[in-house]
């Protein structure tokens, strides 16, 4: 009986195929999962954006599965996290056409000490090293017409804004800003509709262009906002147009607060998008202080930092968003050495203090930031990034020191390292000592991404 029994286990098992090789069953098994797309697709959506974009290659199911707008708008609701590996830094080089022609590259700085963050060339394995997505039309400098280089304008969770100009060098000296969005993940650009509001104008004097996009709130559609003026109705100097692109519609239109009066400083540099709404803060001179809220389609001040006194003033040297926190930077100006880092409340009632930074360590380290300006002490040094150091638990503040070194700052540890070198002999960042002016509008966050444009 027992052996008739075993025999007829054995039979069952052959038929059924258990018999079969560790090997083969193992290879079986991946092969009825790469043909069920809905098993495949949920392994895929919890990979990372990096192994996504090498697994493309393996095969055209995958390619199309991957590249299906729906796979990545479910893959950014799942992954709710976003880390920022590292920063685009405007870089100016040396020119090939005439003198005033700026060519620029984008190196990035990577905010972890790995071994990439010593290559002094730039690049450094993210995708993006100069901005070629998008053909220009050849330049004719001695011409009627000039196109000027493509900058990045504005970064906002993993998309970038990117514009160039169309000049005529003639009357009436007519100018258009051609904009684009560049996912520099997956190399896909989108080039957005001339606007009709600002065409009418014989010269449009663009201010800011920024770019808001929440993609756990609206993950497949962004929006962009253009702040302008007429520069020919000089009664009108002061008066501010603010236009918003939506990519829903793929048009634009004229908020219902323009124009909207302020001085020419408050949006000399692209909002900061964070809580729906974009943000322009006052550097010390008097500008004003505002946000926008693009769904409500109005613009509320944003306050200031309380300073002790009224005889004190308040620079701001830098405002940025980092998962979802507000943070600003700045000093008073009976203390340019203490840098005080502060969050801002979700409601807006206030800045609340975090961190306060003494530079004395950093100048003993780096003496040669000291400068003496028209008889004034100057500190070169320049905020980069306040964020999440998620290692540590800890926050930091990336500075660039005399335009050349980044170094990270522990906030926690009161300790810094320095994580990137610019090779100064091959053009330089163009970040200067003008302080929130350097920073803002020059260096970009690096966010991977599968969103579509």
């Amino acid at each position: 009986m027992s052996s008739s029994g075993s025999r007829n286990d054995s039979q069952s098992s052959s038929s059924s195929g258990m018999n079969l090789p560790i090997e083969n069953s193992s290879s079986l098994s991946s092969t009825q999962i790469a043909n069920n797309s809905d098993i495949l697709t949920q392994i895929l959506l919890c990979l990372p954006v990096k192994s996504l974009l090498i697994f493309k290659s393996v095969s055209k199911k995958w390619l199309s599965l991957i590249s299906d707008p729906y796979f990545a708008k479910n893959h950014t609701l799942r992954n709710r996290s976003f880390k920022i590996p590292g920063l685009f830094i405007e870089k100016l080089r040396r020119p090939s056409g005439p003198p005033d022609d700026p060519e620029f590259e984008f190196p990035s700085v990577f905010l972890n000490n790995d071994a990439d963050s010593h290559n002094t060339t730039g690049g450094g394995g993210v995708p993006l090293k100069t901005l070629d997505f998008v053909e220009v039309p050849p330049r004719n400098w001695k011409g009627p017409i000039t196109e000027s280089s493509l900058r990045i304008n504005h970064s906002c969770n993993g998309l970038l804004c990117c514009t160039r100009m169309t000049c005529m060098t003639k009357p009436p000296y007519n100018s258009i800003k051609h904009i684009h969005i560049y996912n520099p993940t997956t190399k896909q650009y989108k080039s957005l509709p001339r606007s009709p509001f600002r065409d009418v104008v014989s010269f449009n004097g663009v201010f800011s262009v920024s770019l808001a996009f929440d993609p756990f709130k609206s993950p497949d559609h962004y929006q962009v906002i253009c702040i302008w003026r007429d520069l020919d109705k000089i009664h009108e100097f002061n008066l501010f147009n603010f236009e918003v692109y939506s990519s829903k519609t793929n048009s634009w239109r004229l908020s219902q607060v323009s124009p909207f009066a302020a001085l020419a400083l408050s949006f000399s540099r692209s909002g900061v998008f964070w809580n729906g709404c974009s943000h322009w803060i006052s550097t010390g001179y008097n500008e004003t202080s505002v946000y926008f809220d693009i769904e409500q389609d109005i613009v509320k001040p944003l306050p200031l930092p309380d300073v002790p006194n009224d005889d004190d003033g308040w620079d701001s040297m830098y405002i940025g968003e980092c998962r979802n926190h507000l943070y600003l930077v700045g000093f008073l100006e009976s203390c340019p050495k203490i840098y005080r880092i502060l969050e801002m409340e979700t409601d807006y009632s206030g800045w609340n203090p975090l961190y306060k930074l003494d530079l004395e360590r950093i100048i003993t380290a780096y003496p040669e930031m000291v400068l003496l300006i028209n008889n004034n002490i100057e500190y070169h040094v320049l905020v980069l990034f306040v964020g999440e150091d998620e290692e540590k638990s800890s926050k930091k503040l990336v500075l660039m020191i005399n335009g050349t070194e980044v170094i990270s700052y522990d906030l926690k540890e009161m300790s810094f390292k320095e994580i990137y070198r610019f090779d100064a002999t091959n053009g330089s960042t163009g970040l200067t000592l003008s302080r929130s002016y350097g920073t803002w509008g020059y260096v970009h966050q690096y966010i991977e991404s599968l969103a579509c444009v």
